[in-house]
């Protein structure tokens, strides 16, 4: 009896994380419906878990400025869809296309990355 218990508890432990988990990557705090797309210089990137992100200077201009945190998800996710952690350093200039924040911070989700190089890379909720 007393294994059926602890198995008993160790899935229900692992169930609440894997909820808790699938929670903090929801998308909601993002505008699906809006897209908005930006020349900037890349201040930072930041492959890390759980997720990626890249700080853009928005080129003087833009109709979006100033310093933007853009998110992506897992190093993991974002390695299959083409990305690595050298895909883009401090100084590049890229064209970014993102869902932006609901609440009007300055941050997003990425849709598409254009590199220096002309590729194009994605991935979004």
């Amino acid at each position: 009896m007393t294994l059926v218990r602890n198995a008993a508890i160790v899935v229900a432990i692992a169930a609440l994380s894997a909820s808790a988990a699938h929670a903090h990557h929801s998308g909601a705090m993002y505008d699906s419906g809006k897209l908005m797309k930006m020349t900037g210089t890349v201040k930072a990137f930041n492959w890390n878990n759980p997720h990626i992100s890249i700080d853009v200077i928005a080129n003087p201009g833009e109709a979006v400025d100033g310093l933007w945190s853009i998110a992506g998800s897992s190093p993991g996710v974002m390695g299959r869809s083409g990305w690595t952690s050298a895909t883009l350093k401090p100084g590049d200039k890229i064209v970014m296309e993102f869902n932006p924040l609901r609440d009007g911070g300055r941050g997003g989700n990425i849709k598409k990355v254009i590199t220096p190089d002309g590729k194009e890379l994605g991935w979004g909720f």
